[in-house]
């Protein structure tokens, strides 16, 4: 099955917002549909019966799944602000972490390159998971 890369994108852009959990989005390896499940949203369709117990349907990851979250930060802190680690992880011992980081940033002059790492990084991330599950990315 062949899945356009800007509706992969999309739903692990809505999986990932909010709180582990508050949204899923499934991907039927048969018709190339997907499905997306939230309680801030109204379905206009139903969902397939079979949703949650056929492998047919992919659940799409989010970034913690992805490995996307403060790994991914200190990457960049690691390659870009080596000088900040200790600073950077200060921060990510308290609530208001990213908060602090992306201020650090923009203080920095540094926050379109961390965009621009992230975006890179979820882009090869979404690309490994869909090899796995031996779907075809169109670009």
């Amino acid at each position: 099955m062949t899945i356009k890369y800007t509706d992969l994108e999309s739903a692990f852009d809505f999986v990932s917002f909010g709180s582990t959990g508050d949204n899923e989005a499934y991907f039927s390896q048969k018709t190339g549909k997907f499905y997306w499940i939230s309680d801030c949203i109204d379905e206009e369709e139903p969902l397939p019966d079979d949703l949650f117990e056929s492998s047919e349907y992919l659940q799409v990851p989010d970034k913690h799944e992805l490995d996307l979250g403060k790994r991914l930060v200190f990457d960049f802190v690691h390659q870009y602000l080596a000088n900040d680690f200790e600073t950077v992880s200060n921060y990510f011992r308290n609530q208001g972490a990213y908060g602090r980081y992306k201020a650090l940033l923009e203080r920095k002059d540094k926050l379109e390159q961390w965009y621009e790492f992230e975006a890179e990084q979820t882009k090869k991330a979404l690309l490994a998971w869909a090899k796995e599950c031996d779907l075809k990315v169109e670009e």
